[in-house]
């Protein structure tokens, strides 16, 4: 297997009256290459993850002369997940058989592009978002972007949003953010960051920022690398039920996650599971 990390750093400031903010987006692309024993083609499994942070510093400044600092902070997981099928039938990801090595492929930083907004840059909620509330979010934007590509619409899963809520609980309460190892389920995750402890994150906004990948994906072959991974999951035509859940840590981190049965992103089964948008 063979690996190396590439960073790639942007800063856009912007004045609006008494207002600044400074927006930072750093994006670090983490390549891990390898062949596995499966018999599948080797170049599908160039996983390329990219991580990718976006930090928007607003400093607001008063007329009684005092300045009002807000910190927004919207991050990635690096690296949506890949099933691969087994000869019986059964999912098991990609990290497990790896024995050869291949030449990485790398991406010019004019094509890593952020994807994930500041929550500060968006409208927040009139009111709070109950947790039923918030599902049904989650749920409409999915099958929002699903029509436009022909796709059936994902029905609601008490199952999956109790277990999608499980791993999202654990996360807040240990600060951190990956994926759930050994998942049985497909899975998408998010996370934002405010300073402002009214901010909530929407439904909407995970999807919006998922599907975003689409810039990323090419229609109607295998993927040599992961830049699409959330898009695709998204929009997986094979898979039928959704959960998603959030919860906030004690540091004011807000993470989403969300659960996708059967789950997408299986080698050999792009072509036919991500349609393009219809025309």
């Amino acid at each position: 297997m063979s690996s190396g990390n590439h960073s790639f750093q942007q800063t856009v400031t912007r004045v609006d009256g008494g207002v600044v903010t400074t927006t930072t987006t750093r994006t670090q692309r983490i390549v891990q290459v390898s062949e596995t024993s499966s018999g599948y083609p080797s170049d599908i499994f160039e996983t390329g993850q990219v991580k990718r942070t976006v930090v928007t510093r607003t400093i607001k400044k008063n007329a009684d002369g005092t300045e009002e600092v807000i910190e927004d902070i919207v991050s990635d997981d690096g690296g949506a997940q890949v099933q691969e099928k087994s000869k019986k039938g059964i999912f098991g990801f990609l990290s497990g058989k790896k024995d050869k090595s291949r030449t990485i492929i790398e991406e010019s930083p004019k094509d890593r592009q952020a994807v994930f907004k500041p929550i500060g840059e968006r409208k927040a909620p009139a009111k709070p978002l109950s947790d039923k509330e918030f599902r049904q979010d989650c749920l409409k934007w999915h099958n929002h972007y699903r029509a436009i590509h022909g796709v059936s619409p994902l029905k609601h899963s008490d199952e999956l949003c109790r277990y999608a809520q499980e791993w999202a609980d654990t996360l807040a309460k240990k600060d951190t953010f990956c994926h759930r190892p050994n998942n049985k389920y497909g899975e998408n995750i998010y996370m934002a960051w405010s300073s402002d402890p009214t901010k909530e994150v929407t439904g909407q906004e995970a999807v919006d920022s998922w599907y975003s990948e689409i810039k990323q994906h090419q229609f109607g072959c295998e993927p040599r690398s992961l830049g699409s991974g959330h898009f695709t999951q998204v929009i997986w035509k094979a898979s039928t039920e959704l959960g998603s859940a959030r919860a906030r840590t004690a540091t004011g981190k807000l993470i989403v996650v969300a659960n996708y049965n059967p789950a997408g992103n299986l080698i050999g089964s792009f072509a036919q599971n991500v349609p393009p948008p219809k025309k």
